[in-house]
């Protein structure tokens, strides 16, 4: 599917292509990068970077990567200050949603999770733009790199 994608992009003209892959699951990460290396092997002409937002990312030494917790409250808070209702946040054990018998049970989640950080202490709107805007910057910077070394390329072709 996505090896489809990337060559559709390709047929319009792409030459980078920049996958982020929204969340922090190990699997779904590692199966993007798996295939945007196949693409690349197969694919001179393009570039498929692959990544979850936050690599590569740092803030005060941290990197803003968590479920839920305070970089990615933070981040929504952000972004649709409307939308975050700190008010009902609450520390301890909660029941969320989970899917009966899901396939391939890869992360045995449990349907109660326990909440530690008190959010309201840690989480911030000001935080979240800090952390989107350091991301932004570095996905920004890895976008230029690869579009100076496909300039690069291609003026040594027409030398």
């Amino acid at each position: 599917l996505f090896f489809e994608l990337f060559e559709q992009l390709r047929k319009v003209g792409a030459k980078i292509i920049l996958v982020i892959t929204g969340h922090y699951g190990p699997c779904q990460v590692k199966c993007l990068k798996d295939v945007a290396e196949d693409f690349n092997r197969c694919y001179q002409d393009v570039r498929v970077i692959v990544q979850p937002e936050y690599e590569g990312v740092e803030i005060n030494g941290e990197t803003p990567a968590d479920h839920a917790g305070k970089w990615e409250t933070s981040m929504f808070w952000h972004m649709y200050p409307e939308l975050t209702r700190m008010d009902q946040f609450r520390t301890g054990k909660v029941t969320v949603h989970t899917y009966p018998n899901p396939p391939h049970n890869y992360y045995h989640e449990s349907p109660t999770w326990e909440w530690k950080e008190n959010l309201r202490e840690t989480a911030s709107p000001e935080l979240g733009e800090k952390a989107v805007n350091a991301i932004v910057d570095h996905l920004v910077s890895i976008i230029k790199r690869e579009l100076n070394k496909t300039l690069k390329d291609r003026s040594t072709q027409h030398s």
